[in-house]
């Protein structure tokens, strides 16, 4: 097996198991770790790469929230309503 996806997936679950613990933070811990560890030379990619990590991971926890019937959908959509608009203009 390649190097680089054995240090990818051990980062990954670094991550994971960080997040776990804390809560948050995944892009934080993620973007050094594909820099230095697993060896992603453009920092743009690292940045992108781990946004779409965390974007997939907190699509997989609302899906599961909202079948639980946990979601307060009104006030999470006057929260990410103005969080798209602002992340579009930004």
């Amino acid at each position: 097996m390649d190097a680089s996806l054995v240090a990818a997936a051990l980062s990954g679950a670094v991550v994971a198991l960080l997040l776990t613990l804390f809560g948050g933070g995944g892009s934080v811990l993620a973007t050094p770790l594909l820099l230095y560890v697993v060896g992603v030379s453009d920092a743009h990619v690292a940045i992108g790469t781990s946004a779409a990590a965390v974007a997939v991971n907190a699509a997989v926890g609302l899906a599961a929230q909202a079948r639980a019937g946990r979601v307060k959908w009104p006030c999470a959509l006057t929260f990410g309503a103005p969080g798209l608009v602002g992340s579009l203009v930004g």
